[in-house]
């Protein structure tokens, strides 16, 4: 099938678009990531790779209503440049800062919930240190006793 190519070079400019938009979800992933290299790496990872075959696959099919065609994943490539080499420090910066405000926000409710947690762990050790001893006595008779009837 034949295109003009102002159509080409549309598809070109929509694939690069698209290479912005993967390279601003990478760049969320690296996030969740963190420095981490073991499974949770791993798994981001393939759901990035997952995430961009089915992006690339309705953007082709759906948005261009086209055969698939390598330059439009060249497109998509240099949109993810242009992305990384313009705006993905800024982004960066910004969602660690959004990140951090977040975790400071949820600093005082966290550290309530662990004091109320250890004010419960006290209470509920207290009848343990009490009976504890009388019930392990008395299971103890109790199966020592069943052990001796069934001989």
């Amino acid at each position: 099938m034949e295109y003009s190519v102002a159509f080409q070079c549309s598809m070109l400019l929509r694939s690069c678009v698209l290479g912005v938009m993967l390279g601003a979800a990478y760049d969320i992933f690296r996030l969740f990531r963190g420095t981490d290299r073991g499974l949770a790496a791993l798994v981001l990872d393939t759901l990035y790779g997952l995430i961009f075959c089915a992006s690339v696959f309705v953007f082709v099919v759906c948005i261009l209503q086209t055969e698939f065609r390598l330059w439009q994943l060249a497109g998509a490539a240099i949109g993810m440049g242009v992305w990384f080499a313009l705006a993905g420090g800024w982004f960066r910066r910004a969602l660690r800062a959004a990140a951090k405000g977040i975790r400071l926000l949820l600093a005082v409710p966290v550290r309530i919930a662990r004091r109320v947690l250890r004010t419960l762990r006290r209470i509920f050790r207290i009848p343990a240190r009490i009976y504890g001893k009388k019930q392990k006595n008395l299971l103890k008779g109790t199966f020592h006793f069943s052990s001796n009837r069934l001989k």
